[in-house]
């Protein structure tokens, strides 16, 4: 016939649900049984595998099962400790307590929040790093309050150069940066 020219087979289009999998990568396929192409001389049908191309997340980086999550943070928020949320894939924000003192690039782990494992019920990990970010402008009671804050480690420098500093030193230290930061 015209529509086959002799072969036997008729090219149609169609389309068809897959489901995939949670916990798929980039380069996995998945074979969809019997949805290929029709044998030849009354053969069964093939097999259609579909090739996976996870796209990039908007917060996340994806290694492995891990999910990564950059934390931008304030210098106030990194010296004197800070209460966070960070996003999951479930919707669902969890807290995250930053120490007083945390340091650029801290990576802090929350078990369980990463992505499904492929053949498995566990989960992987929310690997969360801290990203200290230095303002680009300042106003100037801001100006004036780190202009304090650097005069005090100054002034702390001088008194450990001459037998250390006191834990009372160091409380007050941390006391004014509460005040002059809220």
């Amino acid at each position: 016939c015209s529509n086959c020219r002799g072969g036997g087979k008729e090219r149609k289009t169609r389309k068809i649900a897959v489901t995939i999998p949670a916990g798929v990568e980039s380069g996995m396929q998945v074979r969809l049984s019997g949805e290929g192409d029709a044998g030849s001389d009354g053969g069964g049908t093939g097999n259609l595998y579909v090739y996976i191309d996870v796209q990039e997340h908007q917060f996340f980086h994806r290694d492995g099962s891990d999910l990564r999550y950059v934390l931008p943070v304030n210098i106030a928020e990194a010296a004197l400790g800070a209460q966070k949320s960070i996003p999951t894939l479930d919707g669902k924000d969890e807290d995250l307590l930053l120490p007083h003192g945390t340091q650029p690039g801290t990576e802090f782990r929350i078990k369980g929040k990463g992505v499904p494992h492929l053949h498995g019920n566990r989960r992987g990990d929310l690997l969360v790093t801290v990203d200290v970010r230095v303002p680009g402008s300042l106003d100037d009671r801001q100006q004036e309050l780190l202009q304090e804050l650097a005069q005090s480690f100054a002034d702390s420098n001088r008194g450990s150069r001459k037998g250390g500093s006191s834990d009372e030193d160091e409380k007050g230290l941390f006391d004014k940066i509460k005040e002059a930061l809220g």
